[in-house]
């Protein structure tokens, strides 16, 4: 996946276009940075606001930022690897659980430690 720069409605579309294929309650994560969070600050503390074209330049020079997507990538592999681990543990305890039940059923049927 590689980041793009969309205006808010642009944005909009796009997330109408990701419902319409996937269903509005499809899981998600994302991060929306606006003209808001181009800020600096005076000698008072004040938050200062920049200009649209700033601000543009600023949020379009983001996707040159790659090492935030392969943390992300990295990020939703290791969760993958650590729900398949748990998915693994819990059948492997399902299966261990049954054969003990069997066993303990086959033990008492044979009259044994009576």
């Amino acid at each position: 996946m590689s980041s793009q720069f969309y205006s808010l409605k642009a944005l909009q579309s796009r997330v109408q276009s990701l419902i319409d294929q996937q269903g509005e309650d499809a899981p998600c994560a994302g991060w929306i940075y606006t003209s808001e969070d181009v800020v600096t600050f005076d000698d008072d503390g004040n938050e200062v606001y920049q200009s649209d074209e700033i601000c543009a330049d600023v949020l379009t020079n983001l996707q040159d930022y790659d090492h935030i997507h392969t943390e992300i990538a990295d990020s939703i592999d290791s969760e993958l690897r650590q729900l398949q681990h748990q998915i693994h543990t819990t059948e492997l305890t399902q299966i261990v659980n049954r054969v003990q039940t069997e066993l303990e059923s086959s033990v008492s049927d044979y009259g044994v430690g009576k």
